[in-house]
């Protein structure tokens, strides 16, 4: 499996903290895949310091560094270059720079999204927002409208797919993840994995955004019919079906 790990973006503030949480990520993955891989980094600030850091995983087949200075996910995401060849690769794990994993079964993950016809599959996110990425028990899936992107596994075409519904003018990407099942895209949560969301978002993420990450999330969900979050709820609640996995 030629795999690729897609660090959405990182740089300060609390870099020191985010470079200890890449290296345990890149770490377990290499043990547990017990292979080589790739990485994407899109990068917003402390472009030496990162670019130097990353140097010493010689495991890392190709390290694909994206910098665009002072910007935020869609802004880095679609300048990057590397999308071009994002095809060549068989599995994405799509992961946000302060999510520490703490029991990931990458190939078990595939099997069960492939086994469920899923598009996108994520473990069970302690520390997220909303309680539906974590409260079920271990052994259940969640078939689910909605789905918070701290991690994911997910094909280069999919991956594809879900950049589309993303824009420039949505930069913090919030309201996105409460329409996949309005835009038909099928959704998961997996309980009997789990990663941790370690840094508290303080201002959407310590970047002091809100009000303005959620004014481009009403224009987003305006954009596509929708009224407001609790519109998008009433329509499509978080979670579809909850099924046990053998």
């Amino acid at each position: 499996m030629k795999f690729l790990y897609y660090l959405a973006a990182i740089g300060g503030p609390r870099l020191d903290d985010k470079l200890k949480i890449l290296t345990r990520n890149l770490l377990y993955i290499n043990q547990t895949l017990q292979q080589n891989f790739s990485i994407v980094i899109n990068c917003y600030n402390h472009v030496e310091e990162i670019s130097e850091f990353i140097k010493q995983f010689t495991f890392l087949d190709a390290i694909l560094f994206h910098y665009r200075p002072n910007s935020v996910l869609t802004e880095l995401w679609f300048t990057n270059p590397y999308i071009k060849i994002i095809n060549t690769f068989d599995e994405i794990l799509f992961i946000l720079d302060d999510v520490s994993i703490s029991r990931l079964n990458i190939s078990k993950l595939i099997n069960i999204r492939k086994a469920n016809h899923l598009d996108i599959i994520s473990p069970s996110v302690i520390g997220a927002t909303h309680k539906y990425m974590y409260s079920q028990s271990a052994n259940l899936l969640a078939l689910t409208n909605h789905l918070e992107i701290y991690c994911m596994i997910i094909t280069p075409e999919v991956f594809k797919k879900y950049l589309s519904l993303n824009s420039f003018e949505n930069k913090w990407i919030w309201g996105v993840d409460v329409l996949f099942g309005h835009f038909g895209i099928k959704t998961a949560v997996y309980y009997g994995m789990n990663v941790f969301h370690l840094i508290p978002s303080v201002g959407n993420g310590g970047h002091g955004q809100t009000d303005e990450a959620e004014a481009m999330m009403i224009t987003y969900l305006q954009n596509h019919g929708f009224q407001s979050l609790k519109h998008v709820h009433k329509i499509y609640p978080p979670i579809r079906q909850v099924i046990t996995v053998k």
